[in-house]
C-alpha cells in the first residue's frame, strides 16, 4: 500500500510521462488484454484461450519433471566430469559451487538471477549478467582462491553462518532468553563469519 501510495503522489514523475514504463506489469496487461479481445477464427485455427491452456501446460510438465521427477536436470555440472575428484572444480564448476559451465534444463534455475527474461527489458538483463560476471566468476574466486578474510576455511558459496575456525556457528549461543542478542555471550562465543560468496554480495 505505500508502494502504490507514493506512486499515487508523484504520479506526474512515475506514471504520466509515457517513457516511465514499468516491465513487470506489462505481462498481466498484455495477457489480460490479449484474452479478452475479440478474435476472428478461422477453421482450424486455436483460440488465444485454447493456446493459452495448452501452453500453460506445457510449461507446468516442464517445471514439474526437472522439479520433482528428475532433479539432475536442473544443473548438469559437467565440467566436474572432468575430474570428479577434484575440489576445485567442483567449487567453480559444481552445482553447489559457482557453476561456472553448467548447463541447466529447468526454467527457474536458468532465470533464478532476475526473476523472468520475459520482463526485464534488455539492458537490465545486460547490466545483471555483467554485474554477477564480475562478482561470482571472477572477484569470488579471486577472494576465495587468495584466502581473504581466511575465506578457504569455509563453502565457497552457502548461506551457512561459521565460527572464526571453520566451525558451524550456532546463533541461540549468542542470544538471551528474549532472542535478542547477547553481547556478553556474542563476546565469550566469538564473531561470526560467512562464506566468500555472501560476504561479497551483501
Amino acid at each position: 500500500m505505500l508502494g502504490f501510495g507514493m506512486a499515487g503522489v508523484l504520479r506526474r514523475y512515475l506514471v504520466y510521462p509515457a517513457a516511465m514504463i514499468w516491465p513487470a506489469n506489462l505481462v498481466q496487461v498484455a495477457l489480460i488484454n490479449t484474452l479478452h479481445k475479440d478474435e476472428d477464427l478461422q477453421p482450424g485455427q486455436w483460440s488465444r484461450y485454447k493456446f493459452f491452456m495448452v501452453a500453460t501446460i506445457g510449461m507446468f510438465v516442464y517445471a514439474w519433471i526437472p522439479g520433482f521427477v528428475f532433479p539432475l536436470l536442473a544443473s548438469i555440472a559437467w565440467v566436474c566430469w572432468i575430474n570428479p575428484e577434484s575440489v576445485v572444480l567442483s567449487q567453480i564448476g559444481g552445482a553447489g559451487g559457482l557453476g561456472v559451465g553448467a548447463i541447466s534444463l529447468d526454467w527457474n534455475t536458468i532465470v533464478s538471477f532476475l526473476g523472468s527474461p520475459l520482463i526485464i527489458p534488455w539492458w537490465a538483463q545486460v547490466n545483471i549478467g555483467i554485474g554477477f560476471f564480475l562478482i561470482a566468476w571472477v572477484m569470488v574466486p579471486i577472494a576465495y582462491y587468495t584466502n581473504l578474510w581466511d575465506a578457504q576455511k569455509f563453502p565457497i558459496l552457502t548461506a551457512r553462518l561459521f565460527k572464526v575456525d571453520g566451525t558451524r556457528y550456532k546463533t541461540l549461543a549468542i542470544l538471551d532468553d528474549d532472542k535478542l542478542l547477547d553481547e556478553i555471550k556474542y563476546a565469550e562465543y566469538g564473531p561470526l563469519r560467512i562464506s566468500t560468496f555472501f560476504a561479497l554480495t551483501y
